[in-house]
């Protein structure tokens, strides 16, 4: 019986043997043709519902254009190596065809106008502090910021809390509640803390900074790909309408790309700061290969925009985005 057994083991292993590689073989052989249908299938997404469908918009997330560029760009490659020249050709050119459509669409160039420069204001993503809180305070230091609004800032606790105040101590600072903290070297006033539809959280302050009132909305949306963001963004656009006005800067981490169906009532009301004076690619996630803009800054027509820059860090898995506002 042992022997017996023996050899029935030593078969199954010499199938596995056999049968590891024509799979791995089958699977390379499909894979340039594989890339090629996930891409295809990305960009008619992009160009007819792009994430209006809960189950299409995961490829819509999943599948930015950069992303897009360089999967089409990977099945050429193969292609080419196996001398399959007209395949090789048409991934060729939709990676081609996709970095150009990112170029113009997630690329700008502004130079900054004349005339002296108002308020600095900061968003970041802090990623929890995984490298290291001193880190985060040093680089938002660095900034020489008016405004910092925080997410992911640390939990609601009074040793967070006293941490930012004891590393900010000419600002006022309000948080972390809800993993948000906003800081300014004016006065701040708590409006409101709440919830987007589910879809994520919202803090409503009053900042009176440099003689000037501002609302802020710091937003930071669900990153769940499942889950539509039509809810969130019809809050969001509710609470703005209250504010109709008033001067209102909405910064935050929209888990959600600028290009998003959803962003269109947004740009209708109120202007991106990147778009107004960004120079570079708006893409802000992950570091250190950003293929997405999920952190963005707005500002209502009353708030003037000179600049906005996003500064290369490693302190967190999000690029910081810094606003200069117009005198």
């Amino acid at each position: 019986m042992g022997d017996e057994l023996a050899v029935l083991l030593n078969l199954a292993k010499l199938g596995a043997r056999e049968r590891i590689p024509r799979i791995a073989g089958s699977i390379w052989r499909g894979l340039p043709s594989a890339l090629l249908t996930w891409v295809l299938a990305a960009l008619l997404i992009r160009l007819t519902v792009r994430d209006r469908l809960p189950l299409l918009s995961v490829l819509f997330y999943m599948t930015p254009l950069a992303v897009s560029a360089g999967l089409a760009g990977a099945a050429a490659l193969i292609w080419l190596r196996r001398r399959c020249w007209r395949l090789a050709g048409l991934a060729g050119g939709l990676a081609l065809l996709s970095a150009i459509w990112f170029h113009v669409s997630a690329g700008a160039r502004h130079s900054v106008p004349p005339g002296p420069a108002g308020e600095r204001i900061v968003f970041w993503n802090a990623g929890r502090g995984v490298m290291g809180w001193e880190g985060v305070t040093r680089t938002l230091q660095g900034f020489d910021a008016d405004l910092i609004g925080l997410v992911e800032a640390g939990p609601s606790s009074r040793e967070m809390a006293q941490f930012w105040r004891d590393r900010f101590p000419a600002y006022q600072v309000s948080g972390p509640e809800r993993g948000m903290v906003l800081m300014a070297r004016g006065t701040v006033i708590e409006r409101k803390m709440g919830d987007l539809g589910g879809g994520g959280k919202y803090g409503h302050y009053e900042v009176h900074l440099a003689g000037r009132s501002l609302d802020v909305l710091l937003v930071d949306f669900r990153s769940d790909p499942f889950r539509s963001r039509r809810e969130a963004f019809a809050r969001l656009i509710d609470l703005i309408d209250r504010l109709a006005d008033r001067p209102v800067i909405v910064m935050g981490d929209f888990n959600t790309p600028v290009d998003s169906a959803f962003a269109a009532p947004l740009a209708e009301r109120l202007t991106n700061a990147f778009d107004a004076g960004g120079n570079g690619y708006n893409v802000t996630w992950p570091v250190p290969v950003p293929v997405l803009s999920l952190d963005q800054v707005w500002a209502s027509p009353q708030v003037g925009l000179k600049s906005c820059e996003l500064p290369w860090t490693l302190r967190s898995d999000h690029r910081p985005v810094v606003v200069t506002l117009a005198r």
